[in-house]
């Protein structure tokens, strides 16, 4: 519960594996305040239906000015009367930044560095300690995200077979996975279950495939993701943004990092999601190829089975 009365605005910026790992802090700030003005990209905040939480793009005019420095209150349509606090995490090296936000609530804002994590520090957990605050636990969150399966999905749900979602895709090339269609294949010999593969329009112009899929969702909403996510038997992605979004959705399986991913700062939230993880790169393949020398399917195949039955949803 709120402890007051009082509206905050926050601004954050990033990737959606970012903006995922900071919905601990922001849930908590949902509870320190009565109303909370969301500044972040709309592609994420889409996934968010709160009634305490309003959304505004990051691309709005009124959030472009306040990094001008012929900035004025006027540039903002409405004024932030009842605003108490100012949480955020961009503008932190721009000179007229909070200088501007100062104008606008009448004191100092509090703006962070995006990324100072202390040696071995998650990412929530900075970004909860930036705030103060204690983050929320997934189950907190789940009930405010939306999800909205497609017929294709209860489709696939209706035939009452296992299903597998994958997303071979992250925001860098040399962090993708290759023992993804061997995975597939050896998964569907093995349960005769169905294939989802999760694709972004970035990804299928990078090449990104998975030859043994039964369907391909290309760039879809993140409230449709959100839905296959929840109906999948079990996930296994790379360290993604959905990756992140499957843990907090409580989807069990395996995320398969490599030697471009630091696990410290960014392992997935709770406990669902298994870590195959490959420290030094292939000295056969290079140091920008993430092969299966590094990671055989198998191993994920065997990590998959493991996770899906024998552990138990994190929900506290």
């Amino acid at each position: 519960m709120s402890q007051s009365n009082s509206r905050a605005l926050v601004l954050f910026p990033g990737a959606l594996g970012d903006f995922l790992l900071f919905l601990p802090t922001l849930f908590g700030l949902a509870n320190r305040h009565a109303r909370i003005l969301l500044v972040a990209r709309s592609e994420w905040t889409a996934l968010l239906d709160h009634p305490r939480i309003r959304c505004w793009p990051l691309d709005h005019p009124a959030v472009i000015a306040l990094f001008s420095e012929s900035f004025h209150a006027s540039h903002w349509r409405e004024p932030l009367d009842g605003v108490e606090q100012v949480y955020s995490w961009t503008g932190h090296t721009v000179e007229h930044f909070s200088t501007n936000l100062a104008k606008l609530i009448g004191r100092e804002p509090a703006v962070f560095p995006f990324r100072a994590f202390r040696p071995k520090e998650h990412a929530a957990e900075y970004y909860a300690r930036c705030a103060g605050i204690s983050p929320a636990k997934p189950a907190e969150i789940v009930p405010y995200l939306r999800a909205h399966p497609s017929p294709l999905m209860e489709r696939l749900q209706a035939d009452r077979t296992p299903l597998l979602a994958v997303h071979p895709g992250s925001g860098a090339t040399r962090k993708n996975w290759q023992g993804f269609s061997s995975l597939v294949a050896r998964w569907k010999r093995s349960t005769g279950g169905h294939v989802v593969v999760l694709l972004g329009p970035a990804e299928v112009e990078r090449g990104v495939r998975v030859l043994s899929g039964d369907v391909e969702l290309v760039g879809r909403p993140l409230p449709e993701v959100a839905a296959v996510l929840r109906s999948a038997s079990c996930y296994v992605g790379n360290d993604s943004g959905v990756s992140h979004l499957a843990a907090i959705l409580g989807t069990r399986g395996v995320v398969v990092m490599g030697p471009y991913s630091t696990p410290e700062h960014w392992r997935p939230l709770g406990n669902c999601l298994a870590i195959a993880y490959a420290a030094a790169p292939c000295g056969r393949c290079g140091p920008d190829v993430f092969c299966e020398h590094l990671i055989d399917s198998g191993h994920v195949l065997e990590l998959l089975d493991r996770r899906n039955f024998s552990v138990q949803p994190e929900d506290a």
